[in-house]
């Protein structure tokens, strides 16, 4: 089974390993961003932020945003991906996440399986 997927850690300081988007392509993590910024400054605990990670299919460009919605924190843009599922979750952290929302255009795959 071929093992391709993209993510997006939005860390508090950007290294070769976080605060990047990368690809999965049955290999090892590649860094494809072509814009970041020096991190993210979380705050303190409880409070809140909003987040976005998306994808346009036409250009396939992605964008991660952090709080200031008009603002990417990071850029990338990558042709393998038509569609797809998704995932999130935390490397290292524990976290809360609510109002979750996600959208797109009408799109069936060949198959309804996960697999």
């Amino acid at each position: 089974m071929s093992r391709l997927s993209f993510y997006v850690p939005i860390a508090s300081v950007a290294n070769p390993n976080t605060h990047n988007i990368f690809i999965v392509n049955d290999a090892p993590s590649t860094n494809i961003v072509t814009k970041t910024n020096d991190g993210i400054n979380w705050g303190v605990k409880e409070e809140w932020h909003k987040s976005e990670v998306g994808k346009k299919n036409l250009n396939r460009s992605y964008k991660g945003v952090f709080d200031d919605m008009e603002a990417p924190v990071m850029e990338a843009e990558d042709k393998h991906f038509d569609f797809g599922f998704i995932g999130f979750g935390s490397f290292d952290d524990a976290g809360k996440i609510d109002n979750i929302k996600i959208w797109g255009a009408d799109f069936a795959s060949e198959s309804d399986s996960f697999l």
